[in-house]
């Protein structure tokens, strides 16, 4: 019984340490998210906001060929920003999948260190 007994205790604190190291990884992303989408908006719509500018003044720009192809770059700068605020966006969908991650490998923990602790209590005499 003392081989198994110490084997479970090793594995028991092993899961509960892993539970603190992912708890400690855990805690902040929930800020972080709500940071990375709020910047990925403001970006999206600045870029929306500067294309639709863009459309808007293009007719004025077409008599001469000097101001259109200057104004152009206002087209390519919107389209910097959109391309930014969607990677932004995918960004904190990734970090949200990751804390999702965390949840389900902690929740499976819990149900191991519970099997476990119970597996070992039916050797305790």
């Amino acid at each position: 019984m003392g081989g198994y007994a110490d084997a479970a205790s090793a594995y028991i604190n092993a899961m509960a340490d892993l539970l603190t190291e992912i708890a400690k990884y855990q805690s902040g992303l929930p800020d972080i998210i709500g940071d990375v989408e709020k910047r990925a908006v403001a970006l999206t719509r600045a870029g929306n906001e500067l294309m639709e500018t863009y459309f808007k003044v293009a007719p004025l720009t077409m008599v001469s060929p000097l101001s259109y192809y200057q104004w152009l770059d206002v087209h390519n700068v919107a389209g910097v920003f959109q391309t930014l605020g969607g990677n932004m966006g995918g960004f904190a969908g990734e970090i949200s999948e990751r804390a999702r991650a965390y949840d389900r490998m902690a929740e499976s923990l819990n149900k191991e260190l519970l099997n476990v602790s119970e597996q070992l209590n039916q050797y305790v005499p």
